[in-house]
Order: C-alpha cells, then structure tokens, then sequence
C-alpha cells in the first residue's frame, strides 16, 4: 500500500479514494487538504465523506471499512468489518475484523488484522 507522512504521522493510501488516507489508529485526512474528515453517524455506524481524484461526485462510506481497506485492501461484497471488542469507539486497524457470513448465516469466517 502506498504511504504518506503529514505532521508526524504515517497514512496508509486508500485504493480507490487515494485523495484519502489512514493511520494504524484510525486517523483519516484528505491529504490534499490536510485535513481530518468529519464523522456522521447514521443507526450503529460511523460514515464520512469521501470523492475520487478531479470528481465532484461525494460517497458515504463506512469509517471502519475505510480504515481496513487502506491497509488490507477492498472488502468484498459478502463480508463486513466489524470491532472486534465491540467497543464502537475505538476503530484502531487491531480491533477491527473482517467477517465473511455464508448464505446459511450460521458460519462466519473472521479475519483479524495483525501486523
């Protein structure tokens, strides 16, 4: 994954919305604007704001998938991040997981991920 540094710390490049980046922590800016994104919470998730390059068109999208893709890679479709804890507020890369759920719903394969 490509990597930048603003005022001191290290952001992981998103794959698609590479305007954006993330720290281990969960830090995300606009790295063209410097900037720390707002959060929006909508039911039991926090969402924010994101555009490609040189596009006017803004995506909600989910803070924690964002976080994982900017390490991981992209979420397929039949899996979700979920906290590993459940502690909604901490949304650092090493509480988060990737959860595959079959079309049976009664298996779930988890992928936690570790440095």
């Amino acid at each position: 994954m490509k990597q930048i540094s603003s005022r001191g710390l290290t952001y992981n490049i998103h794959p698609i919305y590479d305007s954006f980046g993330s720290t281990l922590s969960g830090h995300i800016i606009n790295l063209f604007e410097d900037v720390r994104l707002k959060m929006f919470r909508y039911k039991d998730r926090l969402l924010i704001i994101v555009k490609k390059q040189n596009s006017t068109i803004e995506t909600l999208y989910d803070r924690n998938q964002f976080i994982w893709e900017c390490f991981v890679g992209i979420v397929p479709k039949d899996a979700v991040v979920e906290f590993v804890d459940n502690n909604k507020i901490n949304d650092e890369l090493s509480k988060l997981q990737l959860v595959f759920t079959s079309n049976d719903k009664s298996s779930k394969v988890r992928l936690v991920f570790a440095e």
